[in-house]
Formats: C-alpha cells, sequence, structure tokens
C-alpha cells in the first residue's frame, strides 16, 4: 500500500515506491553449523569499526568486572548431551546458576531442520542437572517475549533437582507458543529475562537461544534487539549486584554475526558464546574421549 498525502502526491514518489515494492527480494541463505568450527573465531573476526558494541566499549569499563578471569573458550560446537556437560561444568559446578531456555517458534524450527527437536535440548539440561555436584544452585526458566520461572529462587540441587528435572518434562514448552500466564516486562524479551536473572545475584547466567532476540515495540509491533543496547543494559543491571555475573551461551542456528556479537558480549563477562549442534553432525575430534 502506498502513503500520500492528499491532494498533491509528486509523480517520482509513487514510481519509486512501486519500483521498491516490486523489487525481488534477495534469498539469504543460513550459515551451516553442522561442522565443527574449531578455527571460527580466526576466520569471523569482528572489525573493530564494525563492532556493534563499539559504542558502549568506554561504559564497559565501569561494569565491576574486578576479579573475573575469562574462561577458557571451548573448542568446536556444544552437543548432546556429553560436550554440554564437559563444558559448562567447571563453570557451574557448586556455583549459583540460572539457566534461560529459549522456546521460540524459530528455534524450534532451527532444531527440525538439524534432524532434532526440543527434546533433545530438553535432554541436555537434564543431563547438566544430573552431573552437577549436589551443592550446586540452579534456576530454570523458559523464554521467548515472556517468561516462566520452574521457581523464582536459587536452591542447591540437594533439594531442587527432582523438582526441576519434574518441571522439564511437564512444564518446558516444546510448541513453540509462550503460556498466556507468563510474566512479561517493560521492555520484554530478553532484557526482561536477563534483568530478571540478574536480580537472583547468580555466579553465571546460562542463555540457549538463536542469538536473534526479538521485543515488542511501543506500538505493538516487533523489533530484533540491538546488540549495543543489550550491552548498555548488561552493563547497568551488573552495577546493581555486589559481585559481577558470567555469561554463557549456546547458539542454535545462529547466524555469524549474532554469534559473534554475543560471544564478544559474553567474553567481556568472563564467559563465552559458542554453537550448538545434535550429536549426529560433530566430528569424534570434538568430543572430551578424542580430546584426551
Amino acid at each position: 500500500m502506498v502513503y500520500y498525502d492528499w491532494p498533491h502526491f509528486p509523480r517520482e514518489r509513487e514510481e519509486k515506491a512501486t519500483v521498491a515494492m516490486e523489487r525481488p527480494q534477495r534469498e539469504r541463505a543460513e550459515p551451516d553449523f553442522s561442522q565443527v568450527l574449531e578455527d571460527w573465531e580466526s576466520r569471523h573476526p569482528l572489525p573493530k569499526t564494525q563492532d556493534p558494541l563499539a559504542r558502549t566499549e568506554a561504559k564497559s569499563k565501569e561494569t565491576p568486572t574486578e576479579g573475573l578471569t575469562p574462561v577458557d573458550q571451548p573448542e568446536g560446537p556444544v552437543a548432546h548431551p556429553d560436550l554440554m556437560l564437559a563444558w559448562l561444568k567447571p563453570a557451574l559446578d557448586g556455583k549459583k546458576a540460572v539457566v534461560a531456555i529459549d522456546i521460540s517458534s524459530p528455534i524450534k524450527r532451527k532444531l527440525e531442520e538439524k534432524g532434532t527437536d526440543m527434546e533433545a535440548l530438553l535432554g541436555e539440561v537434564d543431563a547438566l542437572l544430573m552431573g552437577l555436584s549436589p551443592d550446586s544452585q540452579v534456576a530454570l526458566l523458559q523464554f521467548s517475549r515472556s517468561y516462566d520461572w520452574a521457581e523464582p529462587r536459587l536452591a542447591p540441587l540437594s533439594e531442587v533437582r527432582g523438582q526441576l528435572r519434574e518441571w522439564l518434562e511437564n512444564d518446558l514448552v516444546t510448541t513453540g507458543r509462550a503460556g498466556r500466564d507468563w510474566q512479561r516486562g517493560s521492555p520484554d524479551g530478553i532484557q526482561s529475562v536477563m534483568q530478571a536473572a540478574i536480580k537472583l545475584e547468580p555466579d553465571c547466567l546460562i542463555v540457549i537461544s538463536d542469538a536473534s532476540f526479538q521485543s515488542t515495540t511501543e506500538r505493538g509491533g516487533g523489533r530484533t534487539v540491538p546488540w549495543e543496547s543489550l550491552a548498555a543494559d548488561w552493563t547497568d543491571w551488573q552495577g546493581g549486584v555486589a559481585t559481577p555475573v558470567r555469561l554463557y551461551g549456546l547458539c542454535i542456528g545462529s547466524k555469524d554475526a549474532d554469534l559473534a556479537a554475543f560471544n564478544q558480549l559474553a567474553a567481556n563477562q568472563g564467559g563465552w558464546a559458542r554453537p550448538w549442534v545434535p550429536v549426529a553432525n560433530v566430528e569424534p575430534s570434538a568430543t572430551p574421549a578424542a580430546s584426551r
């Protein structure tokens, strides 16, 4: 539909609008993360001039990160279920952690495109819960633009492991649709999720997603959350807690740029973000047994 100011509408504007509507849309092929990306970071450097977090670099220096040492970056993509446990256990064992699981329809679609489903992702989180020590304190939540806690508190697994596993089996959404009674912040989406998680003052936050986060605009539409806005918000939220929170990301079918930006944001908080692929697509060299 062409909008114009009645009664005068320059003919050249109408012609340009018609051409723009008729112009064929170029299809963008999504990168294939089914291969082990051992040299991913060296092959996809993020130039400083194009750094989506560059504008917040000065502000990020104010983040209370003293005492945080960046965790060694894991090699290759995370797989079901042993690599997820092997890579996250050193960071989470005996610690306080919030695990946020994106259950939106894009995640469901991307998992199915890789020949797996939400049940496999559920199995990974379950294996993680079973592999952590009893004194580890864990809280789980699922989200899209709204979010839902299993229990909005951090508690030792010795007390809540059974309840969390039951929640995963019975309440984790596998249809791609959020519940009507879920909580929604302003702004909604990943920003409200991260803010809610940080309020529990965990040692770390693990986000399982496709690294492309949507939120609702003031007019009720949708938008992709800019990485620089997310980085600035994270800096503000960190200022309200006594101990800095590490950030980790497990990314499903993410675009190169999103994965790079998420990894940089996480690395600034002493963590990392890496791609996730089904175990069937992981090379033997990427498994812990083969790397020993």
